[in-house]
């Protein structure tokens, strides 16, 4: 197709019992660069349609020529589990090249705040943003607060513990379960939007002036993160917002 280019399967990976990971390698380095935060479009054959989805990159620009998409497969969603389970090994995948405006840019020079705020499978273009930040602004931190039904939902839970450990003062994770298993001791239900103004208290006007905030998520968990935000009425805000809907495109 015009337009397209052939990326390639070099791994599935099963991260949670309905998300799975595909890792896609860019033989012809069209792809030479994108933002951390953009999607890319999959096509795919599929009963004699082409069947288009988007899936945010979960991995950061760096590790190109390889890129990750990650998929979290909803109940009923016969369609996708069965073009998932189809794939192959080196099976040659079309794809369009990188796009989207929730995006971060780093800069060396920044020393900002990034408030991360995601709920399941939101977590993909967000870690994609904190491995860049993390990679190229030293002096910027990372704060993420990622909700999910219970600890067995938590897409990247070993990744985002790695970040930590290896970037102690940089990196502040905070975890919500709706239904917690066990003796989970963490912050249970949802990312309330008293809970984030409660949680933007511990930084100070000035800090908050150089705070950058993504929030990907459903309708809800955006309009509480928003509504907690605006509330600051900070003059150099800076809000970045996707919504995290099935995106689904075919053509017969």
């Amino acid at each position: 197709m015009e337009n397209t280019l052939k990326l390639y399967l070099r791994e599935k990976k099963q991260e949670t019992d309905d998300t799975i990971s595909l890792i896609l390698e860019d033989t012809s380095g069209k792809i030479n660069s994108f933002h951390a935060g953009q999607f890319i479009t999959l096509l795919f054959n599929y009963e004699s349609s082409i069947i288009y989805r988007y899936y945010s990159i979960s991995t950061s620009p760096s590790l190109l020529p390889k890129l990750r998409v990650t998929i979290k497969i909803t109940e009923n969603d016969i369609e996708t589990e069965n073009i998932i389970d189809s794939l192959k090994i080196n099976d040659e995948i079309e794809a369009y090249l990188p796009a989207g405006n929730f995006y971060n840019e780093a800069t060396p020079d920044n020393e900002k705040n990034y408030i991360l705020i995601g709920v399941g499978s939101g977590i993909t273009p967000l870690i994609s943003i904190a491995n860049q930040v993390l990679e190229h602004e030293k002096k910027s931190k990372i704060y993420l607060l990622y909700g999910n039904r219970n600890q067995k939902n938590i897409i990247f839970y070993n990744e985002i513990e790695n970040m930590i450990s290896e970037n102690k003062d940089r990196v502040n994770v905070t975890h919500f379960l709706s239904r917690p298993e066990g003796t989970y001791t963490g912050n249970k239900g949802r990312i309330t939007d008293e809970f984030i103004k409660d949680f933007l208290t511990f930084f100070s006007p000035a800090e908050l002036e150089k705070t950058d905030f993504y929030i990907c998520g459903p309708d809800e968990l955006i309009e509480r993160a928003t509504e907690a935000i605006d509330s600051l009425k900070l003059m150099n805000k800076n809000t970045l917002k996707e919504y995290r809907t099935v995106s689904i495109k075919t053509v017969s």
